[in-house]
């Protein structure tokens, strides 16, 4: 099983934290980090390339304690 999984962008306009929220439905501390690491170059982009594909961790390989989850308030 890989330790990444590869997101090809179907929008323009999509900024990479948009991307990671879409793909994790979730803000993950770090995320946003471990993908310009593992895509070099992608920094250089405001918004993402339409058809780019993007590698991104499995949410598996973050800690739990960095996955910080939307709790709510009032019903």
């Amino acid at each position: 099983m890989s330790d990444y999984d590869v997101i090809k962008v179907r929008a323009t306009g999509l900024k990479l934290s948009g991307l990671l929220w879409s793909h994790y439905r979730r803000r993950i501390v770090g995320a946003v980090e471990a993908v310009l690491v593992s895509n070099p170059g992608l920094s250089a982009f405001v918004e993402l390339p339409l058809g780019a594909e993007i590698k991104v961790p499995v949410a598996s390989s973050f800690a739990a304690a960095e996955q910080i989850t939307a709790v709510r308030i009032f019903d």
